[in-house]
């Protein structure tokens, strides 16, 4: 299975420190079909000129310090069919972005990308949210999970 090197970041947001650590597949885990099949918590991009359509599904909402939590970014044109590019981790805290996941841009293909990550102690009850940013030969597009680290 094809993975990203472990990637740290350091964000500071809300006065404290946050470490995240992923990485990226193309190859489908058992936890990352259960979040890819939880598709009543789907966020959807807000359409616009671009006919990028773009949806995020995480695990859950509530990912737990320091363990393993997955997620799916699902690709497509205004046809239906699955695009291929480049996607770029972003964490957010009130809408401002506080991190970036390193390698920037990591490759996708057949409309799908997976990542794994992990949340630090420090981001333990701050309403954060992962953000994808993916950019296709059709037009980019930005979505974002919401989600609140527990211990």
């Amino acid at each position: 299975m094809p993975t990203r090197a472990p990637a740290i970041l350091a964000a500071l947001a809300a006065g404290g420190l946050f470490l995240f650590a992923g990485c990226g597949s193309s190859a489908p885990t058992k936890t990352q079909h259960i979040a890819k099949t939880n598709v009543a918590k789907t966020n959807v991009a807000k359409p616009s000129a671009h006919t990028v359509h773009t949806a995020i599904v995480g695990e859950n909402h509530d990912p737990t310090v320091n363990r393993p939590w997955s997620y799916t970014v699902t690709v497509t044109d205004a046809s239906g069919n699955r695009l291929s590019g480049t996607e770029t981790t972003q964490y957010t805290f009130h809408d401002l972005v506080v991190g970036t996941e390193h390698p920037e841009n990591v490759r996708f293909t057949g409309g799908i990308y997976r990542d794994t990550v992990e949340f630090p102690a420090a981001a333990i009850g701050h309403p954060l949210a992962v953000q994808a940013v993916v950019h296709t030969r059709v037009g980019a597009a930005t979505v974002d999970w919401p989600v609140e680290v527990h211990r």
